[in-house]
């Protein structure tokens, strides 16, 4: 090690260009290393750089993540405790955290004229008199009261019981000795049953079927409301008349599939169905229930499974050549396309929508150029609506009436337009938004 004497002079701004003062420093050190001393701490500063970056990189990483989980936090919360309906906000409203009160309560307005009782002529009428005990008198001179005009009240009334019909078939037996005529005659036939064997009628599968598949309603509580009106059945029994009435809606059901079939315009979705039903190979009770909707038919599939075998072995057997799918992008249909050549398949524009809405609700600092694109689906849709009203669906669309084929175009020249536009670049919100809607 060796040292050195510098020497520091201090000039002090008094007009004269010699120092005023002059002084020894402290010797600075010096310190020798080997060669191979010097390569070693050369190589380390590059190995503890490319610690930082990793570092940093791991730091930005994290921060990316905390965004993504903030995000689905938000989304989470929304979907629990928000508002259920997906209409975008107003402008009016834009910038306000409460919205304002709507200009015109909802209902019937002060003032206006009401539509009155609903008539219901149809209905039968049962008219109980009321009438005196005896003919009242005049209490001072007890000359009897004379008929006047009646008073009449009408109350809707619902009377529902359970009865038992007992169809009694007269026999006769003959009274000669005539040979070769049947000894006993019976009155026509007997009545109908739906279930042979069963004691039940048509009214009562009728109300079980309706109950259960229109109006939604378990079986047991219509059980239950059977049996206060002293008409105790059992569930088995109605489980076991429900098979037997499968295999009389299996025609219609044949029938409905062989007619969709014939069209070329699709509507598929599928969600989650509770079957409580084992069987070989099913771990749980979730099931699908697939639906495909064209122009006459709305067909439905129960199914253990949400693969794509479901859909492709229900459009085996389309007549036509090219055929238009409309749904979401589940990767079960974009399978089905690529097994399936003549399918075409045309994403929902409403769930494009709704990652918008996703998009601004986890995402604020998306949230303009989300609604930005909300406020151009909405165009789309009011074009689509000013097409259907013109629309024959009887006619390909060169030959449409000109009406009907200028929202065509405008969409058209809409969607090409939205193709060139930039994405919105400058938020770090930007890449988690795309890989959650991918």
């Amino acid at each position: 090690m060796t040292a050195s004497l510098h020497k520091i002079s201090l000039s002090i701004s008094t007009g004269i260009d010699k120092p005023l003062i002059e002084f020894f420093a402290e010797p600075l050190p010096q310190i020798s290393i080997t060669e191979k001393e010097y390569l070693t701490l050369k190589h380390g500063v590059g190995y503890w750089q490319a610690l930082h970056k990793k570092a940093i990189e791991r730091g930005e990483i994290s921060k990316q993540k905390i965004k993504e989980l903030e995000g689905e936090i938000r989304g989470l919360k929304s979907r629990l405790f928000g508002n259920s309906n997906e209409q975008g906000k107003s402008k009016d409203n834009e910038g306000q955290s409460v919205p304002s009160p709507s200009p015109r309560p909802r209902g019937q307005q002060p003032g206006s004229k009401g539509h009155g009782r609903t008539p219901r002529p149809n209905l039968p009428e049962k008219e109980e008199v009321i009438d005196f005990e005896k003919t009242p008198q005049c209490e001072k001179c007890g000359t009897s009261y004379v008929q006047d005009e009646n008073q009449e009240i009408e109350i809707i009334e619902v009377e529902v019981k359970a009865y038992t019909r007992k169809n009694i078939r007269v026999c006769m037996k003959k009274n000669c000795s005539c040979k070769g005529i049947p000894n006993t005659i019976i009155a026509g036939s007997a009545p109908p049953q739906l279930i042979k064997r069963s004691p039940y009628g048509i009214s009562i599968w009728e109300a079980i079927l309706l109950n259960k598949f229109h109006y939604s309603q378990p079986t047991n509580r219509l059980l239950n409301q059977y049996g206060e009106m002293g008409l105790p059945i059992s569930p088995g029994t109605i489980a076991g008349g429900l098979k037997i009435l499968k295999e009389l809606f299996q025609p219609v059901y044949d029938a409905l599939y062989a007619q969709q079939m014939t069209e070329n315009r699709f509507h598929n979705d599928e969600s989650g169905w509770k079957v409580f039903e084992s069987i070989e190979g099913k771990i749980g009770n979730r099931w699908w229930l697939w639906l495909s909707r064209s122009p006459s038919v709305i067909y439905f599939e129960i199914a253990p499974g949400r693969g794509a075998n479901v859909p492709l072995a229900h459009f085996q057997n389309i007549q036509h050549d090219k055929i238009i799918i409309v749904c979401d992008r589940y990767s079960a249909y974009k399978s089905l396309a690529k097994q399936l050549d003549f399918i075409i398949l045309a994403f929902c524009w409403a769930h494009v929508r709704r990652d918008f809405l996703d998009a601004a609700k986890k995402y604020p600092d998306l949230e303009e150029w989300a609604f930005s694109w909300i406020g151009k689906i909405a165009e789309l849709y009011h074009i689509n609506n000013l097409r259907c009203d013109q629309f024959d669906p009887k006619l390909p669309v060169p030959w449409q009436p000109v009406p009907g084929r200028i929202p065509i175009f405008r969409v058209m020249q809409l969607i090409m337009k939205w193709v060139n536009l930039p994405f919105v670049s400058g938020s770090s919100s930007v890449q988690t938004c795309s890989m959650s809607a991918a």
